[in-house]
């Protein structure tokens, strides 16, 4: 081999771990955020104990009864009292996360990371047996999770 040829492949090779580096240097903190526990608890610090408090009162019991219709298709029960929880709720939650995202607090990954996150914990919920779908009907018309 020349000293061109082995010149050319040990250029390649640093491009390829430049290259590396620089994905692990943007790409890094966004994949560790996946990988906390709970995927969600560094948000409560980001945005604020209550903050967090009212985003978690507000988005977990849209994912109960999003779980529970996986098990009683269509119960007007349910149904009914998710649109009444949601019309209750719509403005102070839209209110609350966009005064987040405007302090950029709120980024939109965070609220892809809150969402999947607040799933696998109203997931975890109803299996473990915190959240019952035979009474969630009457928990989402009384005003337990309101903000």
């Amino acid at each position: 081999m020349s000293k061109d040829e082995i010149a050319k492949k040990t250029s390649k090779v640093s491009s390829v771990i430049i290259f590396a580096i620089v994905a692990l240097i943007f790409v890094g903190p966004r994949v560790y955020k996946y990988v906390q526990s709970g995927n969600i608890d560094y948000l409560e610090e980001k945005i604020g104990v209550e903050n967090y408090k009212k985003l978690t009162n507000g988005l977990l019991p849209i994912g109960y009864a999003g779980f529970c219709l996986k098990e009683l298709p269509n119960d007007p029960k349910i149904v009914g009292a998710i649109q009444n929880f949601n019309s209750r709720n719509e403005g102070k939650m839209k209110a609350l996360v966009e005064a987040l995202s405007a302090n950029n607090l709120l980024s939109s990954e965070d609220k892809d990371i809150l969402d999947k996150g607040l799933y696998k914990v109203a997931s975890m919920h109803i299996k473990d047996g915190k959240v019952n779908c035979t009474n969630l009907h009457k928990r989402l018309n009384s005003d337990e999770w309101d903000l």
